[in-house]
């Protein structure tokens, strides 16, 4: 499947996005994690591993979203969000 055209049917308690951001253009990027939000569960989590210089770009995404999402771990390429 095309990352960029995915459409997740549903919601989930996690998603993982491991290292695949990174591969696409910033505002492919930042659009595909925005899509993959919509997508969490309350009290659901998203783990994300990708170069650390998108971990800023992925923080305001998720600071724009509906969410409300507290950041759980932010570290080294690692950004761990979960979902209130």
């Amino acid at each position: 499947a095309d990352v960029l055209e995915f459409a997740p049917e549903g919601t989930f308690d996690m998603i993982l996005i491991d290292r695949t951001l990174h591969m696409l253009a910033e505002p492919e990027r930042l659009t595909v994690l925005q899509n993959l939000l919509n997508h969490v569960h309350t009290v659901g989590y998203v783990l994300i591993a990708d170069e650390p210089s998108n971990i800023p770009d992925f923080e305001a995404v998720v600071g724009k979203d509906e969410g409300p999402w507290d950041t759980i771990y932010k570290r080294r390429g690692y950004f761990f969000i979960q979902r209130r």
